[in-house]
């Protein structure tokens, strides 16, 4: 084209073509540069590092994180649920995302590389608890790095920042001042949708001892929560089999931090005894998101095209009314561990697909990372169905919280977002009026709630003692777990028989058709895998029996209903 255009040459259209042509590739070349996006993957070194220093990767990841996808850690040393998980999502990204990542040994090497985003140092002490999560909270406002004076000694890329803020004995060791001051100076600065338990024992207080609970730091931080490490316990219990003494100066405060909250709000993280936990979390109109996660900052800035799962059911399917409807339900619904665990690895089961299992899930993560639905959304097959996890969309026992109209309503919105029509509900007795209460608002919010599951909780002395099948006067469906199938322990020499005939037991008290739940499957220590379990087992139960998905079971339920 050149030679055409210097020789005064007539410009044809084959050379029109051939420079669109050129034209296109290089816009594509840009573009297809633009796409490919940058990430450190680094492994996170927990078993030779301090708690301290645990807490501050943890916090430079979530800083990092706040803008753009920057920092994804690999915890297969403290990952629990299923270890190898950050190293499968890598790959994820790398093939279905545009990703590309450069392996990190050394934090301070990221440091030095983002030298310019941290402003300084944040001094504390380890042995008073509470300046560590101010610090933490101060820091990701102020973008200040939190340490010890060990920390600050032994980093050598922490030389050039000058102390911001000294936290050491400002209180003498009163975790109470420090918090009262906390939420007076530190809270106004803070989102106030969410906060951080951190769940650390400490001294004398006793919150448990899940090492994983921290990797759920950064997304918190990420978003400039609250950070407390506060026991929920204000009365005596037992973890372990251990007895403890609670301890009330603790649980004042947190309700105090509670208070402080928005009307509806997650607490991320965690805290012993669960039962106390949850309740008063609940009791104050909040949710608990035990995260225990890594990641999740990573997740939450990660592009997505869609969190809505797929509705998986038979459009046609017919109620026999001399059968037995059996659906497996797993466990951990409302973690985002789970998720982050791949179902504990069995959604890399080679038998996952050819047996139904309804898979517990926490709508709300679809608000903080889609792109972690997406993945679900995407890689299911048809016999993958998906229930909203206790109870609907975050932890807790709705039926204690004052705000149960705010939680419904919060509940409605995650169910349409995600597309799910069943939620699984941890309360005491069968309050079917306020079941019917609660989805009434979630329909209005925009869920299509079609069914409520309820499980057996035996922290609660009006728990059903019996497999139930239950309607409201809307016709909803309440279908409720047998005890001898929650959280089912199983004869390790034959699960499947074991299994088997606690479903039949449960069968020969109820006449037919009746809808049996079995819940539970994931983290039990168990040498089968689920997907291969409830093979056996649909083998052996013969005719009478049909092992069904979460949204068939709908169906199902709401035509014994219509009949």
């Amino acid at each position: 084209w050149y030679q055409r255009r210097v020789r005064g040459s007539k410009i044809n259209k084959e050379d029109w073509t051939g420079m669109k042509q050129l034209f296109c590739f290089l816009v594509l070349l840009i573009c297809g540069a633009m796409a490919v996006q940058t990430a450190y993957f680094m492994a996170l070194p927990t078993s030779s590092i301090t708690y301290d220093e645990q807490c501050l990767y943890l916090f430079i990841q979530g800083v990092l994180n706040a803008q753009k996808p920057t920092l994804m850690f690999d915890t297969f040393d403290v990952f629990w649920p299923y270890a190898p998980a950050d190293r499968y999502f890598r790959s994820y990204f790398t093939q279905s995302k545009e990703f590309q990542f450069t392996n990190v040994t050394d934090i301070c090497q990221i440091v030095t590389e983002h030298s310019s985003l941290f402003q300084g140092l944040i001094l504390y002490n380890s042995n008073e608890d509470a300046t560590r999560y101010l610090a933490l909270t101060l820091g990701a406002q102020k973008y200040y790095l939190p340490v010890t004076p060990e920390i600050q000694a032994s980093w050598k890329c922490l030389s050039s920042y000058t102390v911001k803020e000294d936290f050491r004995g400002r209180w003498q060791g009163n975790d109470t001042l420090a918090y009262l001051w906390a939420l007076d100076n530190l809270m106004p600065g803070c989102e106030r949708n969410l906060t951080f338990s951190a769940g650390h024992s400490h001294g004398d207080i006793q919150l448990g001892g899940d090492p994983s609970i921290t990797i759920g730091l950064d997304y918190p931080i990420s978003q400039r929560a609250f950070i407390f490490n506060l026991s929920p316990a204000n009365k005596p219990f037992t973890l372990g089999n251990k007895n403890y003494p609670g301890y009330p100066e603790d649980a004042r405060m947190y309700d105090a931090v509670m208070q402080h909250l928005d009307d509806i709000a997650g607490v991320f993280g965690w805290a012993e005894p669960e039962p106390q936990f949850a309740s008063r979390t609940s009791s104050n109109g909040k949710f608990v998101v035990c995260s225990a996660a890594p990641n999740l900052s990573f997740w939450a800035r990660v592009p997505s095209s869609s969190s809505r799962l797929p509705d998986h059911h038979h459009p046609d399917i017919k109620l026999n009314d001399s059968k037995y409807y059996v659906t497996f339900m797993t466990n951990e619904g409302d973690t985002p561990k789970v998720l982050a665990a791949l179902m504990g690895g069995m959604w890399l089961d080679k038998n996952r697909g050819t047996v139904p299992i309804a898979w517990g899930v926490n709508p709300y993560v679809a608000e903080f990372a889609p792109a972690l639905m997406e993945f679900y959304a995407s890689t299911s097959q048809f016999n993958d169905t998906f229930f909203g996890g206790c109870s609907g969309a975050g932890y807790s026992y709705p039926f204690q919280m004052p705000n149960l109209k705010s939680y419904a309503t919060h509940v409605g919105k995650d169910l349409g977002i995600v597309g799910i029509n069943l939620v699984d509900v941890w309360e005491g007795g069968l309050h079917l009026d306020l079941y019917t209460f609660y989805a009434n608002i979630a329909r209005q919010s925009g869920g299509n709630l079609e069914l409520f599951t309820q499980e057996p909780v035996p922290v609660f002395p009006d728990a059903p003692k019996k497999a139930l099948n239950v309607f409201l006067e809307d016709g909803t469906p309440v279908i409720v777990t047998d005890p001898s199938l929650f959280y089912y322990s199983l004869d390790s020499k034959n699960p499947a028989a074991d299994l088997e005939h606690r479903i039949r037991t449960v069968a020969q008290a109820n006449k037919p058709p009746f809808f049996i739940l079995a819940y539970g499957g994931l983290f039990q220590g168990n040498d089968y895998t689920l997907p291969s379990l409830i093979a056996s087992v649909q083998k052996n139960l013969g005719p009478t029996f049909e092992i069904i998905g979460a949204q068939d079971m709908v169906t199902l339920a709401k035509q014994v209903k219509n009949k």
